[in-house]
């Protein structure tokens, strides 16, 4: 049987129905009980809008205030755009968890342009992002996606019921309620039960709806780390920890302490120091003809964007999950930077079949 499951895993050659392709792996697991691809600041691509009313807009501010704003600008979006497809692209290259943060532009006249993805500066309208989940999901039957709205800057009691009211009105068909988030794979799809929607809000907007999980419910530690050792050393821990903590964990509404999402953040976070960096880096490297130079005239020498920054750690993220996991760790949720396509999130869907291994020994030695 396990040479069919890797046979079905390595079939794929693109990621836009590798959940029903995989059925027989994870048809009878609980969506906190498989690995899944998921992006960081998954609805950034288009990064045109003013600066948002985020921790990151805060950042841009004093940048500005050192370089002005025409010089910077353009440089600092680079830092703010953590992903360069659109959220249609992302789930057809596999990502199947959407790491979602939304503020309120007050620039713009109506809510329906006003509520929108931010990171730093504003991007895409929320309204489009649900849009976009919604074709998606329609166009692939076998496949779940989780939305996680995590950080809701500035949204007042209209603004959330604005959002809600969005989500239900597109999504209502395929949402998946509260009393069944926690069932199989295959019961889900069989009911057409595909879109987990969780909420990071106490507004009691958020408290009448069914299909609203709590965020409680998704546990995603930051790493808080601007250096691929200290993200080693953070991620090590994490892994190490995860069974302790879904055991010791707080059960909330009744759910057992273990039955929640749990989101491993694969990232550096840049702060305002290593912005400064790259862009003094740009602009010597500009006046400078070779390497040698750069790195003997700038000690600074730094990433000067998010897209060269996650081509260095991605891979190390790759490499250190999947040697944990063949000493027997578990990951649910793998969150990374700049997502391209199937060959960056393929390794995450493969590690179902190791845990697919697993569950099929400890039934062997249950009969035995």
């Amino acid at each position: 049987m396990m040479a069919e499951l890797k046979d079905l895993l390595m079939d794929s050659m693109d990621g836009r129905a590798w959940m029903g392709k995989h059925r027989a792996v994870i048809g009878d697991c609980r969506i906190t009980e498989v690995s899944l691809p998921g992006s960081h600041d998954s609805a950034t691509c288009e990064m045109e809008g003013h600066v948002a009313n985020d921790d990151g807009g805060r950042e841009i501010q004093s940048v500005r205030n050192k370089f002005g704003r025409w010089a910077s600008d353009p440089i600092v979006r680079r830092w703010c755009k953590t992903q360069p497809l659109s959220i249609r692209h992302q789930l057809e290259a596999g990502v199947r968890y959407l790491d979602l943060r939304v503020g309120r532009d007050a620039s713009q006249p109506s809510l329906d342009l006003a509520l929108r993805t931010c990171h730093g500066f504003f991007s895409s309208p929320a309204l489009g992002v649900i849009d976009q989940v919604a074709s998606f999901v329609e166009a692939h039957p076998t496949e779940l996606v989780l939305l996680d709205w995590n950080h809701l800057y500035g949204l007042d009691e209209a603004s959330h019921r604005f959002l809600l009211d969005a989500i239900q009105e597109r999504l209502s068909h395929v949402l998946v309620p509260r009393q069944e988030w926690l069932s199989p794979i295959a019961d889900l799809l069989a009911a057409n039960r595909r879109v987990f929607n969780f909420y990071h809000s106490n507004h009691e907007e958020s408290s009448k709806r069914f299909w609203t999980l709590p965020g409680s419910w998704c546990r995603s530690p930051w790493p808080n780390q601007n250096r691929w050792k200290g993200l080693e050393k953070r991620l090590d821990k994490i892994l190490e920890d995860l069974p302790r903590m879904r055991e010791e964990g707080e059960g909330v509404g009744g759910l057992e302490k273990e039955d929640k999402v749990h989101v491993l953040q694969g990232i550096v976070t840049e702060g305002r120091d290593e912005v400064i960096k790259g862009i003094v880096s740009m602009i010597v490297s500009a006046c400078c003809i070779c390497a040698p130079c750069l790195a003997k005239y700038t000690p600074c020498y730094a990433p000067s964007s998010i897209k060269h920054l996650a081509s260095d750690v991605n891979p190390k993220v790759t490499e250190l999950v999947v040697r944990r996991c063949g000493e027997g760790r578990k990951v649910n949720v793998v969150l990374l930077d700049w997502v391209t396509g199937w060959p960056d999130v393929s390794w995450i869907v493969e590690l179902n079949l190791g845990s697919a291994v697993k569950r099929e020994h400890e039934q062997g030695r249950r009969l035995i």
